[in-house]
């Protein structure tokens, strides 16, 4: 019973870290992916640029990544996975006009243009005689890929951890009921006044402590009822 609620002890500390190690990892990746797509933003140099779109075109296909470039007005200037007639002005967009004030803005959301949600990180810099925005995106499904294979992982550890525990778990429980099951035997042979049973203790120091105390106290037992024979 006590190994028993130790194994449900167990499993309700490994659902509980796995939930909470969930959130956590998931956190962590998006993070790492942020970070990523900052400094790749930070190693685009536009200056001597003429063609923002065949650049931006090498750019994505060396990194995997959707680029756009966006006007200070909000106007796409250029875009690696869709034709810039078919996008709306992108001013409101949440990462547009949060970098206007901040060096680096994300967000994360569908993208109407591909109908899928990505992750975006956008900057301010300078171009020519004034200013645009390079925005960076991947889709948050590539990033939820990875972070999955990282969980199944982490749940797979999990897994092996409480068969451990279950199998650890199931030994200590035999050796306990091995030396309970003396000490119950031992105390059957006591009732029938079998003083000279023997009690063999082999896996726990508590049990052994404990058959020190009965057999002290058989001893005594066993003194009074030569006493009483005597009498």
């Amino acid at each position: 019973m006590i190994i028993l609620k130790f194994l449900l002890l167990f499993a309700g500390t490994l659902l509980v870290a796995s939930i909470i190690g969930f959130a956590i990892l998931k956190s962590v990746t998006i993070a790492q992916h942020q970070k990523y797509l900052q400094n790749s933003i930070s190693l685009i140099e536009l200056k001597k640029v003429e063609n923002l779109q065949e650049y931006i075109k090498k750019v994505s296909q060396a990194t995997g990544l959707r680029v756009t470039i966006v006007s200070e007005d909000g106007n796409v200037l250029a875009e690696s996975q869709s034709d810039v007639s078919n996008m709306d002005n992108h001013s409101s967009r949440y990462e547009i006009s949060k970098a206007s004030k901040d060096s680096f803005a994300h967000d994360i959301r569908e993208s109407k243009t591909l109908n899928t949600d990505f992750l975006y990180v956008a900057k301010k810099v300078s171009y020519r005689d004034g200013s645009i925005y390079i925005r960076l995106s991947m889709s948050l499904e590539d990033i939820m890929s990875e972070f999955y294979s990282l969980f199944f992982l982490l749940f797979l550890s999990f897994l092996f951890m409480f068969a451990l525990a279950f199998y650890i778990s199931k030994k200590m429980s035999e050796k306990i009921s091995y030396d309970i099951v003396q000490i119950t035997n031992y105390l059957d042979e006591i009732t029938k006044k079998n003083y000279s049973a023997v009690i063999k203790i082999e896996y726990f120091y508590e049990f052994l402590q404990i058959a020190l105390i009965v057999k002290n106290l058989v001893k005594k037992l066993h003194s009074k009822d030569k006493l009483k024979r005597k009498k």
